[in-house]
């Protein structure tokens, strides 16, 4: 698994600014145990999850 930023916004809007900075780059994290896995296995290369 790659390095990736991780940043836990306290709003919405933030959560939506802190996606539309990375585009395709960023994930949401919500429960994790998927994207985690994702992650894992390289199926995402992201450079931040939100």
């Amino acid at each position: 698994m790659q390095d990736f930023e991780y940043r836990a916004p306290k709003t919405l809007n933030e959560a939506i600014q802190l996606m539309a900075e990375k585009g395709a780059k960023a994930r949401a994290l919500a429960g994790g145990t998927d994207l985690l896995v994702q992650l894992r296995v390289k199926r995402y290369i992201v450079d931040r999850v939100v």
